[in-house]
């Protein structure tokens, strides 16, 4: 049976402990309720992009995707160097949900 082992309230993520006995190992996963986020980009969607402004907010990034990246795919998309990674990665039809207005960046 998981237990909660830490809440991060500015990041609105958690940490699980388990233990399994039969492989005598310790299972500790990270979660995070990103439908608010995903909720917003959605709301995002419906708001004019005035295409004056110098700058557009294109969506948010739940945390827990940036650690994903980090960890399974070893990018650190707050490091400048990865950001032509990260342009891919929220340019891929797959992603969308992460920048609602479809904007190429």
């Amino acid at each position: 049976m998981a237990r909660i082992l830490d809440i991060d309230p500015i990041t609105d993520t958690w940490e699980t402990y388990e233990y399994d006995e039969n492989d005598d190992q310790v299972i500790i996963k990270r979660f995070q309720d990103v439908e608010p986020i995903l909720n917003m980009n959605k709301r995002m969607q419906l708001a004019p992009l005035d295409r004056r402004e110098t700058m557009w907010h294109v969506g948010s990034i739940p945390h827990i995707f940036v650690e994903k990246w980090l960890v399974e795919d070893g990018v650190n998309v707050l490091r400048k160097e990865n950001w032509p990674w990260l342009r891919r990665k929220l340019n891929d039809p797959d992603w969308r949900f992460l920048n609602p207005h479809g904007i190429k960046i």
